[in-house]
């Protein structure tokens, strides 16, 4: 044992990193796959994306239940994209509001923000995106914007509702 006593402190930092290692991962793993979105679904999940926004965000979100994984996280990722945007391109007192409803099967999300807009034929790897994401799960992107009025980003996906409670939110989140 007089041997392996001289490998206690490489072992004791080991350990430490390993701890630390695995607390980054978790925090980097929320950051990729918000748990808010695993236990609440869009409906606690995109306020909660709304209040993280850079920029003021109004949420109109009617009757949301609770969908297949794939169709939530397709769309909490492309509100989050869209709000980044926003912030990122939109120019100052840029405001966003997402509106969220499920009608006969139906669950469209929209993301519209007063900023400047762009012209939709020079699109970048965010809308590309978007639209990679929607495709996978057989939903569709519209994209409506014009350099100097905003850019309005709907997402329609044909979504059955899972058992459950369905919720509406109305709120202005700054």
């Amino acid at each position: 044992t007089a041997g392996h006593d001289r490998y206690q402190p490489l072992l004791t930092e080991a350990s430490g990193l390993l701890e630390t290692a695995i607390a980054e991962i978790r925090r980097l793993a929320h950051g990729i796959y918000p748990s808010l979105l695993v236990s609440g679904g869009l409906a606690q999940a995109l306020p909660a994306a709304a209040a993280q926004a850079a920029i003021p965000v109004r949420l109109n979100l009617q009757d949301l239940g609770r969908y297949p994984a794939s169709i939530e996280a397709a769309l909490y990722f492309c509100c989050s994209e869209a709000l980044q945007n926003a912030a990122k391109h939109g120019g100052p007192g840029t405001t966003a509001r997402i509106t969220a409803h499920a009608h006969d099967r139906t669950l469209t999300l929209t993301i519209s923000d007063t900023g400047r807009g762009f012209d939709p034929a020079t699109t970048g790897t965010g809308l590309a995106n978007m639209t990679d994401r929607l495709s996978a799960i057989g939903g569709d992107l519209r994209v409506d914007t014009a350099p100097g009025r905003g850019t309005r980003i709907t997402a329609v996906v044909s979504a059955p509702m899972q058992p459950g409670s369905s919720e509406t939110v109305d709120l202005a989140v700054v």
